[in-house]
């Protein structure tokens, strides 16, 4: 793709492109579409005469582009979203684990070319499955400065807002977010421990040994987009949960190689399937360190 630019753009897209895919992927939610909207942002430029010596800060200005683009696709994607077949959920962003990588949950922007944003924490799965209740604008407010620490000055320049609105909005925001915060402050060894007593169950078929670890009132999420059975409501109460598992396990749906791996920053766990990626499991932890969420991802599209 780089082979359309210009030197100079190109110099552009490989500076920017991690920061710029971040910023899109946690503004709408969609991995794909955030690459698509930071490599559909430099061909236009590559393509419309833009004359970068005319733009005072080319960092804004590439940022602020990206902002609205990914302000765009989110909203038609909500559209869409309307028809979408069962729960939607975000796509997310799998990585190798290793105890370090999960534990600092260091972004994988921190050896990025653009040394100006250093990110020392993630946005968690858990955060980026709530941030769907905020409104579009709400959401690209609180992703740049909770994810990205920018000042109020640069989001309201890039937001057409003031900056005393985009603090209010912020602070709107943070409360509709603050029942993923308590999974976040759990350690890691805590919910090692519960993905290794999951996995577990996997090989032997009985969830049962799980229900001590479940809060009472618990939910499990399942998206397979309509290309996988899944269910299309959320399944809430431990028991049930744990009846959905032991039932798909015993129809050979939990067989398979299944890793432990790291969703944005958490740990998590992977199916495959002759090396093909069949679900991807996300948990989320109350203040007493039981799993209050599940979220199980298997539309191929989003895990392939």
């Amino acid at each position: 793709m780089t082979s359309l630019f210009s030197n100079h753009i190109e110099h552009l897209y490989v500076e920017y492109r991690s920061l710029l895919t971040a910023v899109a992927y946690r503004i709408t939610g969609m991995r794909t579409e955030a690459e698509d909207i930071v490599q559909d942002l430099f061909i236009h430029l590559s393509t419309s005469n833009w004359n970068h010596e005319q733009v005072n800060n080319i960092r804004a200005y590439l940022i602020q582009s990206t902002v609205n683009r990914s302000l765009n696709v989110l909203e038609s994607a909500r559209i869409k979203r309307v028809e979408y077949p069962g729960v939607w959920l975000p796509e997310p962003q799998v990585n190798e684990w290793s105890s370090s990588s999960v534990s600092s949950r260091t972004s994988e922007l921190t050896e990025s070319a653009d040394t100006s944003i250093i990110l020392t924490d993630d946005i968690s799965y858990a955060v980026m499955v709530l941030l769907d209740q905020l409104t579009p604008v709400e959401r690209a407010i609180f992703v740049l400065r909770q994810s990205f620490d920018f000042s109020y000055r640069e989001i309201a320049q890039w937001m057409n807002r003031s900056e005393a609105n985009c603090r209010k909005i912020f602070s709107r925001a943070v409360p509709k977010l603050q029942e993923a915060q308590a999974s976040e402050s759990i350690a890691s060894e805590h919910k090692l421990a519960f993905t290794r007593a999951f996995l577990q169950a996997t090989q032997t078929g009985n969830f049962s040994s799980l229900l001590e670890l479940l809060q009472q009132d618990m939910r499990l999420y399942t998206d397979g987009g309509g290309k996988v059975k899944s269910a299309l409501r959320p399944i809430f109460d431990r028991r049930r949960v744990i009846s959905f598992f032991n039932g798909i396990a015993a129809k050979g749906s939990l067989t398979g190689e299944w890793s432990i791996i790291s969703i944005n920053g958490e740990i998590g766990l992977q199916l495959q399937r002759e090396g093909v990626t069949v679900a991807v499991y996300s948990f989320r932890y109350n203040a007493s360190g039981q799993v209050d969420h599940i979220f199980m991802i298997s539309n191929p599209d989003k895990i392939s």
